[in-house]
């Protein structure tokens, strides 16, 4: 069974999306970065396609 996404990773995604980044999105929630990265991370995992590539 595939786990079901959360509300709260879509908060999360459209946070990075608003703010830009994963530093400020994780300011902006009041969470570390790490895991605001963990939470996409796991967004991408469960969807057939990429939500948000990330380089660097």
């Amino acid at each position: 069974m595939t786990p079901k996404i959360t509300l709260e990773q879509w908060q999360t995604f459209r946070c990075v999306v608003d703010e830009g980044s994963f530093a400020r999105a994780a300011e902006a929630l009041n969470k570390s970065q790490s895991s605001i990265s963990y939470a996409i991370g796991q967004l991408n995992a469960q969807l057939p396609q990429p939500v948000l590539r990330i380089e660097g």
